[in-house]
């Protein structure tokens, strides 16, 4: 709980809500991406896994409060689909979920 407000406010007071969402949103994109076959998944793990296990490690705190606050328990779900494939070595098929994004676009 102290993390969570710690992360979020950190990012909230050096005005990175904005940067945070729209690399959120890239990863939701590649995620999509991938899952359609559209982009190449083993390129894009290996150019993107280590960011997102990084990332993600940072930000899980903001993420999960975003999936608290907005009832979206997809919210993040590419970036955290990338982080899992990065570092099991699986599909990103087998953490797959389906994001707020993707039921948009249909």
């Amino acid at each position: 709980e102290a993390l969570t407000a710690f992360v979020v406010d950190s990012i909230r007071a050096q005005r990175l809500v904005n940067d945070t969402e729209l690399i959120i949103a890239f990863f939701e994109d590649i995620h999509i991406c991938a899952r359609a076959k559209l982009c190449d998944e083993a390129t894009a793990i290996r150019f993107f896994g280590k960011r997102s296990y990084d990332f993600y490690g940072l930000n899980f705190p903001y993420i999960a409060e975003q999936r608290r606050r907005t009832n979206d328990e997809s919210f993040g779900c590419g970036v955290e689909s990338f982080k899992k494939s990065y570092k099991t070595g699986k599909s990103i098929d087998q953490f797959s979920c389906t994001s707020s994004v993707a039921r948009r676009l249909g």
